[in-house]
């Protein structure tokens, strides 16, 4: 018995329910995945897709293997939309996922949709008592360069130099915390 106890709660749908089986669920993935593309880096199952997205990353795909990893992933039962991006892309960052998709997907071209795969009993999209459903697939890799040194376009990093980060800790160490508001 403490005098400050620390009051845990796990609850059906947060992030503390979701992640652990994210986990799982991107390893049996990449497991899926990794048969039809050996250029699989990583994958990532988001908090905010509720396990109904993931992310593929792969170093330099051939023709046609980003488009196999998409069909592999979406065949998996939780699935529903799965994007697959290039390594310079840091599939755990959902700026540069979606700053992706945004520069590097034409949809006629690098999206298509499945109908009458497996879903699963969770998704409220789906009727009640129905056991199929339609995913999407999304290609945000860039094709191989046309002609050796073609410029590829890079993702955007904020980057803020070490000197002013540490100029900003300075400031906030001097500050005087008395005279901010208190919320």
């Amino acid at each position: 018995m403490r005098r400050d106890p620390i009051y845990h709660d796990f609850g059906s749908g947060l992030a503390d329910a979701l992640v652990p089986d994210n986990l799982t669920m991107e390893g049996k993935l990449y497991a899926i995945v990794r048969t039809v593309a050996p250029s699989l880096v990583n994958v990532h199952v988001p908090v905010s897709g509720r396990r109904f997205h993931a992310y593929l990353q792969l170093a330099q795909p051939q023709r046609g293997e980003a488009r196999d990893a998409l069909t592999a992933a979406l065949a998996y039962r939780r699935t529903k939309a799965v994007i697959v991006v290039d390594d310079d892309v840091d599939i755990f960052s959902p700026d540069e996922v979606l700053w992706a998709v945004a520069t590097r997907v034409q949809w006629s071209r690098d999206s298509f949709v499945i109908d009458g795969l497996s879903g699963s009993m969770l998704d409220p999209s789906l009727p009640a008592g129905a056991s199929t459903a339609s995913k999407i697939g999304i290609d945000a890799t860039l094709p191989p360069p046309a002609r050796p040194g073609a410029p590829r376009a890079v993702p955007p990093r904020i980057s803020v130099p070490r000197v002013a980060l540490e100029r900003a800790a300075e400031i906030l160490r001097t500050a005087d915390g008395a005279a901010w508001p208190d919320f």
